[in-house]
């Protein structure tokens, strides 16, 4: 497993701004998929095909200008145009996207890259990859899955479900102990009345 890195488990350099995804990562999502959600398509602007680009959270610029994009349905999306309005919101224009119709029937598409290709935080991992992992503590007793991911513009908190019952873990040192995405699993270490059924001693 990789182990969490002193501070917050997902502070990140200068240079590496971390993925901080908005809304909450439902469960029934893949962590073997090879693209990963990043974004998605808004209102059109202006009538020559221009199309808004609303980045999840704090995803960095670069994974846009420097990466492949695919739409939910797999099929390559052609960036032939930036313009950046914001942190989390630019103006593209796409190959075969020409008028005001054409970028509106494109409004709620997902935007997504491959997730091999994504740089790795210092870390080791981002928050949104911890979705569907096993969770299990010191004694490699299994407490459940990551069902989903809870921003909170501070530490984000991994909403889990097991046999015990739903509960929530801030995802920060020391309460996650280390990650294997490679074997899908989470180890923690939740303080005494953190878990369902359960009081402080």
């Amino acid at each position: 497993m990789l182990p969490v890195a002193d501070g917050e488990a997902m502070s990140e350099t200068d240079d590496e701004r971390r993925l901080r995804f908005a809304g909450v990562a439902r469960a029934g999502e893949d962590q073997q998929d090879p693209l990963l959600e990043i974004g998605v398509l808004g209102r059109p602007h202006g009538v020559r095909g221009e199309v808004t680009l609303l980045l999840a959270g704090d995803a960095p610029k670069a994974l846009v200008t420097s990466l492949d994009l695919y739409s939910e349905n797999g099929e390559p999306l052609k960036v032939s145009s930036l313009r950046e309005k914001s942190r989390s919101r630019f103006i593209v224009t796409l190959d075969g996207v020409s008028s005001r119709e054409d970028a509106a029937s494109l409004t709620g598409l997902k935007v997504l890259v491959k997730r091999a290709e994504i740089p790795r935080p210092t870390s080791g991992w981002y928050p949104r990859e911890l979705v569907g992992l096993e969770v299990v503590d010191l004694a490699d007793r299994v407490l459940g899955r990551v069902l989903g991911l809870l921003p909170t513009g501070g530490v984000d908190v991994l909403e889990i479900d097991g046999e015990m019952g739903p509960w929530m873990l801030p995802a920060t040192r020391p309460l996650i102990v280390a990650v294997d995405l490679e074997e899908g699993r989470v180890m923690v270490d939740p303080p005494e009345g953190l878990l369902p059924g359960t009081e402080p001693a």
